[in-house]
């Protein structure tokens, strides 16, 4: 990974200046907690007194760079993984996109995905056989709430037009006529 994609936007970042057994508060825990020592990462930073596996008290400077700095800058920085800062930016109410992560997304999404490519990528979603494998894998899964509510709204007070009327209306008759004829068959 090329070492410009961990660039900090943001730093420098200095840890508090603390001792073992001293009393941070964290922001994650929403409470205060016992510093057990130093974290080897190339940022050291204080990590919370316990037993099992260490970690490391969301505070200052840390909780500043979440806030601004993408997830694999701050995971390299501060040595933890990605899923540790996904859960720290959920804590501080952090949305997906910070400054750092826009500035990856807006820099590297050439490299990452070339412009032949995408066409072809967008051709390919095109086709009609794409098109019905990708309707199919879909049937029968709900909307999110939020677009199911979109598309009410959307369509709310839209009258429809008299032959979409009379399909929906021969639809519905059939699939009744359907039932009614299984049921019958089930009887018999």
């Amino acid at each position: 990974m090329s070492v410009d994609r961990l660039r900090l936007l943001h730093g420098p970042y200095a840890a508090p200046a603390v001792g073992r057994g001293d009393v941070l508060t964290c922001e994650r825990l929403g409470r205060e907690v016992r510093v057990g020592g130093l974290s080897d990462a190339p940022i050291p930073w204080p990590r919370v007194l316990k037993t099992g596996s260490p970690s490391l008290i969301l505070c200052e400077d840390l909780a500043r760079a979440v806030r601004t700095e993408s997830e694999i800058a701050v995971s390299h920085h501060w040595g933890v993984g990605v899923v540790t800062v996904w859960a720290w930016r959920k804590a501080l109410g952090v949305g997906r996109v910070t400054e750092g992560t826009s500035r990856l997304h807006r820099e590297y999404k050439p490299i990452k995905l070339p412009d032949d490519v995408a066409a072809e990528g967008r051709r390919q979603a095109a086709l009609p056989e794409n098109r019905a494998k990708m309707a199919e894998a879909k049937r029968g899964s709900l909307l999110p709430p939020q677009t199911r509510a979109a598309l009410l709204a959307a369509v709310k007070g839209r009258k429809q037009p008299p032959d979409q009327i009379r399909k929906r209306v021969e639809s519905r008759k059939a699939a009744k006529a359907a039932r009614r004829a299984a049921r019958e068959s089930k009887d018999i």
